[in-house]
C-alpha cells in the first residue's frame, strides 16, 4: 500500500486560504519566508525550515514577501514508522556524541576482594567473573541496558 497520499510544490506564492488534510501533512520551505497560522496560533517559517502537520489541523500561509516549498500528505502508518526512524536516529547520534563516555569496557586493576571471590569461584563462572570485574564498567552496561530499552517502539 502506498503511503504518500500527495508530493506537490508552490511556486512563488503569498497565500494558501485555510484548509485542512485528512492525512499528515510534511512541508519543506525551499525559498522566502512566511507564517503558517493554525487556529490559536502561528509559526514563522523561512527556507530550509520543515514544518509537520497532523490531519484534521486547519492551517494557511501568509507571507509579504513570497515563499516556494515542496508538501507531502502521508497516511498514519508512514508517520508511526517515521516516528520510530527519528527515534532511533536520536538514539544514535547520542551515542556517537557520547561514545567515549559510555564504551562499557575498561581495563583496571582488581582489589583484594575482587580477587578472593575470583579465586573461590570454579569453571566458567570464575572466567566471567574474571572478565566482569576486570574489563566491564558495570554502570556503563546499565546504561547500554537503557539504551536498549529505548530502542523498543512503545
Amino acid at each position: 500500500m502506498n503511503e504518500i497520499v500527495y508530493a506537490g510544490k508552490h511556486l512563488l506564492t503569498y497565500a494558501v486560504s485555510s484548509h485542512r488534510h485528512s492525512d499528515w501533512e510534511f512541508i519543506y520551505c525551499t525559498g522566502g519566508e512566511g507564517r503558517l497560522v493554525f487556529n490559536e496560533y502561528s509559526i514563522a517559517y523561512q527556507a530550509g525550515d520543515v514544518v509537520i502537520i497532523p490531519p484534521m489541523v486547519p492551517h494557511r500561509n501568509e507571507s509579504e514577501q513570497g515563499f516556494t516549498n515542496i508538501h507531502l500528505n502521508v497516511r498514519e502508518e508512514f508517520m508511526e514508522v517515521f516516528l520510530v526512524v527519528i527515534q532511533l536516529g536520536a538514539i544514535l547520534a547520542v551515542i556517537f556524541l557520547f561514545w567515549s563516555r559510555i564504551w562499557p569496557f575498561c581495563n583496571h586493576t582488581l582489589t583484594a576482594e575482587e580477587k578472593k571471590e575470583i579465586k573461590n569461584a570454579s569453571g566458567l563462572k570464575k572466567h566471567f567473573l574474571h572478565f566482569v570485574l576486570r574489563h566491564c564498567d558495570i554502570e556503563k552496561w546499565v546504561l547500554w541496558l537503557k539504551i536498549l530499552a529505548a530502542c523498543v517502539p512503545a
